[in-house]
């Protein structure tokens, strides 16, 4: 009986401390992301406040079309290393609901998912709560006198569109290969090369990009049953798939060092091409 009640106290002890660490931990997590909130409130009163035009970029990586916000970010990066322009990125969902509020009243907009902002001295000086191209971004910055007259916006497609016979030459490579495997009319495909295109200019980085819809079929054939071997587990697809558009490969010496399958976000893309020790 008495082993029993001891058996009984040290079962009882040990689901205590299991529940007192998950609570410390939980705490802990509300403590870092109160920080990280109050960080980014900080940045943002330092940019609604400049003397100087500084551009707020808000938008909501949640959002069901969140690939918009990365795609006007993208541009938004681009343009910022033509003309020297000044940013600051702000995702709502890592702010608490007060925070998301304070901005939004400062900025004048009720619920945005996407808000691109030129302030100055607490004033708004253009603002777009709209999917903007590169293009009607400049125009958003000659609006605020961010930047002159005349100013246009400078699209540079750094992506080399390769067939299949540059293909196979170029992943034999001994240095690392970056290829996007695609196929025309696949918006999930021009989305991820808008954005690639951005990522290789900014790091000048090469990027290849193999369109499936200009194989000839004994080269699609061919692509689709040497992949595997060289590396791609396809073991993941489904039968009715043969390959995930967009994929982003990296190869070396004709194997597939690593790949991404699927479109991603701009963080990620950076993030992966990071990981792969392509771009620093």
């Amino acid at each position: 009986m008495k082993d029993k009640r001891k058996l009984q106290l040290i079962y009882f002890g040990g689901l205590i401390v299991v529940l007192l660490i998950a609570l410390l931990a939980i705490l802990n997590i509300s403590d870092s992301a109160k920080e990280k909130s109050n960080n980014i409130m900080n940045k943002f009163h330092d940019y609604y406040e400049s003397k100087d035009k500084k551009v707020i970029f808000y938008f909501d990586s949640l959002d069901s079309e969140s690939s918009d916000g990365k795609t006007v970010l993208s541009f938004l990066i681009q343009i910022s290393k033509d003309y020297n322009i000044d940013y600051l990125e702000i995702d709502k969902s890592n702010l608490n609901s007060k925070n998301r509020k304070e901005i939004e009243n400062k900025l004048g907009v009720s619920s945005p998912n996407l808000v691109v902002a030129v302030v100055q001295d607490q004033q708004i000086k253009a603002i777009s709560d709209k999917y903007l191209e590169g293009n009607k971004l400049v125009d958003l910055f000659i609006e605020a006198k961010l930047l002159d007259e005349g100013s246009k916006y400078k699209p540079v497609d750094n992506i080399k569109f390769i067939n299949y016979e540059e293909y196979k030459k170029i992943i034999k490579s001994k240095d690392k290969k970056v290829i996007i495997i695609g196929q025309a009319g696949c918006t999930y495909c021009i989305g991820a090369k808008e954005i690639l295109n951005n990522i290789s200019k900014a790091y000048k980085l090469d990027v290849h990009y193999l369109d499936v819809k200009d194989l000839q079929n004994n080269e699609y054939k061919e692509l689709f049953e040497e992949l595997p071997k060289k590396g791609y587990d396809n073991t993941k697809l489904t039968e009715q798939q043969t390959f995930d558009m967009p994929t982003l490969l990296v190869f070396k010496e004709d194997k597939v060092k690593s790949y991404l399958a699927g479109a991603k976000e701009l963080e990620e893309y950076i993030k992966y091409l990071k990981e792969q020790e392509v771009i620093e």
